[in-house]
C-alpha cells in the first residue's frame, strides 16, 4: 500500500509503508488511523472520479484533499 508521509516543507513523499517503516510491523490491512496520525502520513490514492466523455486525470505535484493525498488533477479535455 502507498502512503503519503508530509516533509517539513509541506512536500508529500509518496512510498509503500513498509520502505517508510520497515521496522514496523502491520496486520493485514495495514496502518490504522491512528498510526497515520501519529507519524504525520495520509492514505494516497491517484485516481479522482472524472467524466471520461469530457475531462481526463492529469499527473500533477501531490497535494492534500480531505485527509487523502492526491497526484492527479481532474482536467477538461481540450477541443477536438
Amino acid at each position: 500500500m502507498l502512503i503519503a508521509q508530509k516533509n517539513a516543507d509541506d512536500t508529500f513523499l509518496i512510498a509503500h509503508f513498509q520502505e517508510l517503516f520497515p521496522d514496523t510491523s502491520f496486520s493485514q490491512s495495514g496502518p490504522n488511523a491512528a498510526w497515520f496520525t501519529e507519524n504525520n502520513c495520509y492514505q494516497f490514492s491517484n485516481y479522482l472520479p472524472y467524466d471520461a466523455d469530457t475531462q481526463e486525470l492529469v499527473s500533477c505535484d501531490p497535494y492534500l484533499l480531505d485527509d487523502v493525498v492526491y497526484n492527479v488533477c481532474v482536467q477538461d479535455k481540450p477541443a477536438p
